[in-house]
């Protein structure tokens, strides 16, 4: 069974995130402008969710770091991306900033994983 991202409190934390789809096409070129297209597999279109907590306590930061090392980029996750519904994850790479105490930043990129 996969691990789900911690839950936060929201109400004292900024949460923003941004998702992008990465499409994985076959292309054919045939030398006089035409080419062909077509999806390279069944799980041909991977997302991409760049999520930004800010605001954090050093607590709620000590959480969301400790999940984040312990997964690492290889042991997939559950992540609800706004109202989705969850979907598996792996963080490929990650940002802490510190502003000053009780006040932390901290910047993720996640990865959608097929099972």
């Amino acid at each position: 069974m996969y691990e789900s991202f911690p839950d936060l409190d929201r109400n004292n934390a900024d949460i923003g995130a941004q998702l992008q789809f990465n499409f994985n096409t076959i292309t054919a070129n045939f030398g006089d402008g035409y080419e062909q297209r077509s999806a390279n597999g069944i799980n041909s279109v991977r997302e991409t969710v760049d999520v930004t907590y800010s605001l954090l306590s050093d607590s709620d930061m000590s959480i969301v770091l400790n999940f984040i090392k312990s997964v690492g980029s290889s042991k997939p996750f559950y992540f609800t991306f706004y109202n989705n519904d969850p979907k598996l994850y792996t963080c490929e790479s990650f940002s802490q900033t510190v502003v000053e105490k009780n006040r932390n930043t901290i910047a993720m990129q996640f990865r959608e994983w097929f099972a």
